[in-house]
């Protein structure tokens, strides 16, 4: 599978994850682009230590790591002619089915339309509802 996005220069770069191996880490580099923030370079970390990056380092950077027993499993941001926002989302590692309900005393996060992320708790006799 293939993904492209950005401008047409540069040059690719491939990773081909092993069975059992997975993403772990991203590291994303942004500064302003004719009035805008863009994303100006991408680096993924693997479970087995690869890596694979592409674009220019800048000043302002930020990583993301997934927790332990947790990948990097999806993503979601928003484009145009370029990557303007891009966050992670972590899934489980093992194929174990998640329990029924949220235990007592959790938290999740949730991402509005607009791609704003929200960390919502629950503590124990709590029901949520938030959409």
């Amino acid at each position: 599978m293939t993904f492209s996005h950005g401008g047409a220069g540069g040059k690719e770069n491939t990773l081909t994850l092993a069975e059992g191996e997975y993403i772990t880490s991203m590291e994303a580099h942004w500064a302003e682009k004719k009035s805008r923030t863009r994303i100006f370079y991408l680096s993924f970390g693997t479970s087995a230590g690869s890596t694979v990056s592409a674009g220019s380092q800048t000043e302002s950077k930020s990583t993301v790591t997934a927790p332990e027993g947790f990948q990097l499993g999806g993503f979601f941001g928003q484009d145009g002619d370029e990557i303007d926002k891009l966050g992670t989302i972590c899934t489980r590692i093992s194929a174990e089915a998640p329990p029924a309900a949220a235990p007592a005393n959790s938290a999740f996060a949730a991402v509005d339309s607009s791609g704003s992320l929200s960390l919502i708790e629950k503590k124990k006799g709590e029901t949520t509802a938030e959409v």
